[in-house]
């Protein structure tokens, strides 16, 4: 299905069902790589002179230690899944983790990382997604914590006619030539705006789609979410961050609600 997938740990997200979901996707023939990255929670107080110093030594060692430990028990977690793929430790003392985990995602297919608590987004996490999104030219799959499902059956398509939007059909293309059902949802539009036009691509590709127009105003977010429990639906599809990511956490947006709110694997692309 997806050839080269590229799983990126947090520490923060549920890495567990984001590993579990990538291996669906690999199927047999797939591969798996998992990202593993030391990670400062904090960092001391550099006012504290030689304390702040000696103190941040200790804080990085430790965290050295804690990324081998994650290194170690994610090679065997691959090796017992009998999928192929590899484990990467990488650290990049000049970038951000979510930086670095762009940077490795350029070289896969697709990225996975695993949301945090239901209805909470940390920045720390929020930051990681859209650093992949905004910097690997890569989609990435979200994957709710706590979630079990496998490959998709029903599927949400959030469309708006933007090449976002655009990307993350394409992207999503080997997900939605296995469903069973795919529809289109334009979230607060009362006319077409492109969905049929979608739809006869999507059957160009085997894949006949519905197109739904729900006219409901207020956050689009919460529509496409209404929309995909009322449907069923175990994947949703759309654009990420049509708008700043720094505007998104500031003042909210689509992608942020979403992520926050969605209790189903959403694939993004950007």
């Amino acid at each position: 299905m997806y050839p080269d997938i590229l799983v990126a740990t947090t520490r923060q997200g549920d890495d567990a069902a984001a590993f579990a979901y990538a291996c669906h996707l690999a199927g047999s023939d797939g591969r798996v790589s998992v990202l593993v990255q030391p990670r400062l929670s904090t960092i001391p107080d550099g006012s504290l002179g030689a304390f702040a110093a000696a103190a941040y030594v200790a804080m990085y060692e430790q965290v050295q230690r804690d990324a081998i430990a994650d290194r170690d028990s994610w090679t065997s977690v691959l090796a017992d899944s009998g999928v192929a793929g590899e484990v990467k430790l990488v650290e990049d003392i000049l970038g951000t983790p979510g930086q670095t985990a762009a940077a490795c995602a350029r070289y896969a297919d697709i990225a996975v990382v695993g949301l945090d608590r239901p209805d909470t987004l940390g920045f720390e996490v929020h930051d990681e997604i859209a650093s992949l999104l905004t910097g690997a030219g890569r989609p990435v799959l979200v994957v709710p914590r706590g979630h079990a499902g496998g490959l998709p059956a029903r599927i949400v398509i959030g469309w708006q006619a933007g090449a976002n939007a655009a990307r993350a059909v394409h992207d999503a293309l080997p997900l939605l030539e296995q469903a069973e059902s795919v529809d289109i949802v334009l979230a607060g539009k009362d006319d077409d705006t492109g969905g049929d036009a979608l739809a006869r691509h999507l059957r160009r590709h085997g894949v006949e789609a519905r197109v739904r127009l729900d006219p409901a105003t207020g956050e689009p977010g919460a529509t496409l979410l209404r929309q995909a429990d009322e449907l069923g639906a175990d994947l949703l599809v759309m654009g990420g961050y049509g708008r700043s990511r720094l505007r998104e956490w500031a003042f909210g947006g689509t992608t942020r609600h979403v992520l926050t709110h969605t209790r189903i694997p959403v694939l993004l692309a950007h």
